[in-house]
């Protein structure tokens, strides 16, 4: 009986112990454990959001201007995220004319920032648009774009926009510039150059008016020579010193295309090519017999069409005998004016 007491006693112990030990087992599995700093930057990391770059305004008018003139503006921004925001790279869609900076390039989340611009208006009258992209770390917006207008006053304007140059009997002619006032300010002609020396004019500095009349002087030699250019004219006018008048020379006849280059050519071998002869001023022409110089390009069809020639050429590239590219020039007379060269050139096939 007693051996008995002694086993139930041992038995139920044991029992006791086994339970003990399972429960604190249980309480090991279930019991969180407590998180450490890099955990808890991990669980940020994963879930939180992103820099987040938020302007209070993506554009601005400056609203009237006069030409030359600077005027400046903040963007106010914020960085919404909940990660510091990294800004990189701020372009202008006009570097000449737009200058975009700021304090500092990185911000914590909630920190506000301003972003400053100076617009200096060109001198051209007219509506302006541009626009400042701004690179950042928000992955949802990369690249912010702003616009920024003004409305640029016509204080000094010319005509025409560009001069155009034509050669017609026997001697190169362009419009007259006019040059005038808008706000009734009388202003003197300092300079006058041109590209290439082409265009002169002659002027008194010491004249003053609200509107001149230029009759360009035109140099029958270098005009030959340089095809575009600038006319740069400077005033004395408070709210515009210098014009700047583009002009291109339109020459009496153009050839398209104005050069042959082929590809990959065969000896002996035709290629045919079609070719157009325009007078640019509207006049009737007539084309004497087309040759070239080497005996390379022939042509095939000869057609006048609403006032052009269509030629249709062929040419016959020669044996190689070593050599990888050959050469020829096109010769196209126009009865009773000028001669009209093509450079023709051509590679062979490896």
């Amino acid at each position: 009986m007693k051996r008995n007491f002694w086993i139930l006693t041992v038995f139920t112990i044991v029992c006791v112990l086994l339970l003990q030990f399972g429960c604190e087992e249980q309480a090991k599995v279930t019991k969180p454990s407590e998180p450490t700093a890099d955990s808890s930057q991990a669980i940020n990391d994963t879930n939180g959001a992103g820099p987040e770059i938020t302007f209070d305004k993506t554009s601005h008018h400056f609203g009237k201007m006069k030409p030359g003139t600077k005027s400046e503006y903040e963007f106010k921004f914020k960085n919404t995220g909940g990660k510091l925001l990294k800004i990189g790279k701020i372009t202008p869609s006009c570097t000449s004319c737009t200058v975009a900076k700021l304090d500092k390039k990185e911000y914590l989340p909630g920190e506000s920032g301003t972003l400053k611009v100076a617009y200096t208006s060109h001198q051209k009258s007219g509506r302006k648009r541009y626009a400042i992209y701004i690179s950042s770390n928000d992955k949802a917006n990369p690249k912010t774009k702003l616009d920024i207008r003004a409305d640029v006053l016509r204080i000094v304007d010319y005509k025409p926009n560009k001069l155009k140059i034509s050669f017609k009997q026997g001697k190169p002619v362009c419009a007259d510039i006019i040059l005038k006032s808008f706000d009734g300010t009388a202003f003197a002609i300092t300079n006058f150059a041109s590209t290439g020396g082409i265009i002169t004019f002659d002027y008194d500095p010491q004249v003053e008016a609200e509107e001149f009349i230029i009759k360009p002087k035109i140099d029958a030699e270098k005009f030959q020579r340089v095809l575009k250019g600038d006319i740069k004219i400077g005033l004395t006018h408070p709210w515009r010193n210098l014009v700047v008048i583009p002009f291109e020379v339109i020459p009496e006849f153009s050839v398209t295309p104005s050069a042959i280059s082929l590809l990959k050519v065969t000896p002996k071998k035709p290629i045919e090519r079609e070719m157009w002869v325009v007078n640019n001023y509207g006049e009737e022409f007539e084309i004497e017999p087309v040759t070239s110089k080497k005996g390379f390009v022939k042509v095939l069809r000869q057609e006048k069409v609403e006032g052009s020639y269509r030629l249709d050429l062929q040419i016959v590239p020669p044996a190689k005998d070593g050599a990888s590219t050959f050469s020829d020039t096109l010769y196209i007379q126009i009865k009773g004016g000028k001669k009209l060269e093509v450079a023709c050139r051509a590679f062979y096939a490896e």
